[in-house]
């Protein structure tokens, strides 16, 4: 057979090379080839692929099936099957292809560099704190390492000035860490320590978003802390979704969304705040605010328990009414407002009950003076307007819009009784029906100028009402002209 005459040819061979000159040495010996090209060149022309393919070298004691390899005087590489080790290849660099392999493959498969017990496909065993695999094309640099100062661990990078990139499915650069530390989420130059871009901005719903932080425990939290360098065991500050975390409601998906900011006691001299910068206008419950800060709902100043004390404004339903709640005595009272916008110079009173309405504002003492013989109009305002009469020497008012039905008590004084007109008295009452708007209505009679000494005084009010204005008017006459102080009691 041929594998009888192919090991007979051998063994020829070896035996005429023992026997051979140096110049038969030279040429060196062929197997299966005539003219062989090296020391050993052994030459197949068939379709072997199974075991009678080849070169065999075969150990059927307790030693290893080896090949080595040396350089006279110099380094020995050892190949081959370690039979008192599970029957591995090993490449070794002593002379014993046991000792210390620099490549281990296992009968399984799973090959090691550095160990002879690989646990998968590939295991790179290293020292601590050296690097395992590295991919170059002879500038970048990509390696894996293990061990480290802080933290002690399994890292990945890269060992040149490049950033490291992440990509998935073929694509392009998913992530990127700069030399720098920064991390880009989207983009290849991140601008912050975290910088996420999307060509096209992800729509917000319950279940996506651009950034998303999700627990898995029902009734758990999600946060974002602030840690403070001073301090740092105490103070910080955290936004933080706790999802039942409300102390309204009565299920438990009473969510509550914190921001805040945490320090020592407020108002110490270790004091944080938050401040919330728009460069437009702020908007609770409202997405189009129309001032700098619009709360569409009711809303509350102060301390939300009974014993501090809070200002509550009030929703649709009640939107003129402000709430007070009064802190010392655990009560509150409710003022209504009015519905439109008062007049100039007015001021709000209380009807006792907490409706409130517009009033005149308290002037103090006003002093109008006019030529004597001329009719002018003295004093208005919202509610009333005075003049004199030259032709009837009378003291006029006209009620305005909404405030007709006047009350009026005049009173003269330095009067005599021989100057009284009709003997009548220095002092009386008129109930006057002002009705009409815009027409005039005498306060008095027989106020004549000079006539009757230096002047008199009218108090005039609404009738059967104490949510109008008094008002106070004194009438001096001096020379040729007239000067009225009017002083109004809101």
């Amino acid at each position: 057979m041929k594998s009888f005459s192919t090991q007979i040819c051998i063994l020829s061979i070896l035996f005429l090379g023992l026997l051979s000159t140096n110049n038969f040495y030279a040429q060196g010996m062929g197997v299966g080839i005539a003219v062989p090209v090296s020391v050993l060149h052994v030459y197949e022309n068939t379709t072997n692929v199974s075991t009678t393919a080849g070169l065999t070298i075969e150990q059927n004691s307790t030693g290893d099936a080896v090949v080595q390899y040396l350089l006279t005087g110099g380094q020995r590489w050892v190949t081959g099957v370690d039979n008192s080790d599970a029957d591995k290849f090993k490449i070794s660099s002593t002379v014993d292809v046991g000792s210390a392999p620099r490549i281990t493959i296992q009968t399984s498969g799973e090959v090691g560099i550095g160990t002879a017990s690989p646990s998968t496909k590939l295991t790179v065993s290293t020292a601590t704190s050296a690097y395992g695999i590295e991919h170059t094309d002879g500038t970048i640099r990509l390696a894996t390492y293990i061990g480290g100062v802080t933290p002690i661990g399994g890292w990945i990078g890269t060992i040149s000035n490049h950033p490291l990139v992440f990509f998935a499915n073929g694509s392009n650069a998913l992530m990127t860490v700069a030399t720098n530390g920064n991390v880009g989420i989207g983009v290849t130059a991140p601008a912050g320590k975290l910088h996420v871009y999307e060509s096209t901005g992800t729509t917000l719903t319950a279940t996506a978003g651009t950034l998303i932080l999700e627990h898995n425990d029902s009734g758990g939290e999600s946060s974002i802390l602030f840690k403070s360098k001073v301090n740092a065991g105490d103070d910080h500050a955290y936004i933080k979704y706790s999802e039942d975390g409300s102390g309204n409601g009565s299920t438990n998906e009473n969510g509550l969304l914190e921001i805040a900011v945490r320090n020592d006691i407020p108002g110490n001299v270790y004091q944080d705040d938050i401040a919330i910068m728009p460069s437009g206008n702020l908007g609770v419950n409202t997405r189009t605010p129309g001032s700098t800060l619009h709360v569409n709902g009711s809303g509350r100043f102060g301390f939300a328990s009974t014993t501090n004390g809070s200002i509550i404004f009030n929703n649709s339903t009640n939107a003129n009414t402000v709430t007070v709640q009064s802190g010392v005595t655990s009560s509150g009272y409710s003022l209504t407002l009015p519905t439109a916008q008062g007049a100039a110079n007015t001021t709000l009173i209380n009807n006792g009950s907490g409706v409130l309405s517009w009033a005149a504002a308290p002037t103090g003492t006003t002093r109008y003076t006019i030529a004597s013989g001329a009719t002018n109009t003295f004093y208005s305002d919202s509610y009333i307007q005075f003049r004199w009469n030259t032709t009837t020497d009378d003291i006029q008012f006209s009620p305005q819009t909404g405030h007709t039905g006047w009350w009026d008590l005049w009173q003269a004084f330095e009067l005599t009784p021989d100057a009284l007109e009709s003997g009548t008295a220095n002092s009386g009452a008129d109930d006057i029906d002002a009705a009409t708007v815009g027409t005039w209505y005498n306060l008095n009679t027989g106020f004549t100028e000079g006539e009757y000494g230096p002047g008199g005084i009218i108090y005039i009010t609404k009738e059967d009402s104490n949510t109008r204005p008094l008002y106070k008017i004194e009438q001096i006459f001096h020379g040729t002209y007239l000067t009225f102080l009017v002083t109004v009691f809101p």
